[in-house]
């Protein structure tokens, strides 16, 4: 929903057209990245979090050392503005959300619940098994054709 509602102040796009646009991209990067060691990082995870997102990448990238080198915390640190975050649904909301249509509340239900498994379980790999990933871009599949179905109802 934050991406839809900044789309819509942005850009003038309804919010059914902002969820269309994630909808889509997600289902791109899943698919393009598919059998491909991977991460996934929420934007408010890094805004939220910054240290422990970017020991995720430095783990992922197989370069830990790399996230608690100063100057690297100061560039990232000097990057992240919360001020810039202007919307801020939590997961409840967002799956509570009349706005976003069911194909985008799982596959999103389905990213976060991923990406927080792995917060607890982080390795060098991308901290994902190839059938849980595997699932991922099925399921983002999915729920695109379906979006896709409601939109010519």
């Amino acid at each position: 929903m934050d991406v839809a509602r900044s789309l819509k102040h942005r850009n003038d796009f309804s919010l059914e057209t902002g969820v269309n646009h994630w909808l889509t991209h997600v289902k791109s990067a899943l698919e393009h990245t598919a059998a491909q060691p991977r991460i996934f990082v929420f934007y408010e995870d890094f805004i939220a979090n910054w240290q422990l997102e970017l020991n995720r990448l430095s783990q992922f990238l197989g370069r830990t050392k790399l996230s608690g080198q100063p100057d690297i915390q100061a560039e990232v640190q000097g990057f992240i503005e919360s001020d810039l975050q202007h919307y801020r649904t939590s997961f409840l909301d967002a799956v509570d959300d009349p706005d976003l249509t069911f194909p985008a509340k799982p596959l999103y239900a389905v990213l976060r619940i991923y990406v927080g498994n792995n917060h607890r379980r982080t390795r060098q790999d991308g901290g994902g098994d190839q059938k849980m990933q595997r699932a991922l871009n099925s399921f983002s599949n999915y729920c695109v054709l379906t979006q896709s179905d409601l939109n010519k109802v």
